[in-house]
């Protein structure tokens, strides 16, 4: 979606002939949630750096823990309801 998002608008934009350039420009941008960009995640995995790799995964998981529903089910609860 992003990527069409800039070359969406361009009618001449060729994707195919810049596809090496919008991969690298993929891979050089900083996540949103962790801050880290996917070639400093890739070498900290490479070089076995862990301080990173903790980071951006403690990052994340305290993001995701704020999203997941306070609600408990039940065996058998009813979760939808069933057209009649």
């Amino acid at each position: 979606m992003y990527i069409y998002s800039i070359t969406g608008r361009r009618q001449k934009f060729d994707r195919v002939k810049n596809l090496d350039k919008l991969i690298e420009n993929i891979k050089n941008s900083n996540h949103r949630i962790t801050g880290f960009t996917p070639n400093e995640i890739q070498t900290a995995f490479k070089n076995d750096d862990n301080v990173i790799l903790d980071s951006a995964h403690d990052i994340e998981l305290k993001i995701k823990k704020k999203n997941i529903s306070k609600d408990v089910f039940e065996k058998g609860d009813l979760v939808r309801r069933q057209c009649l």
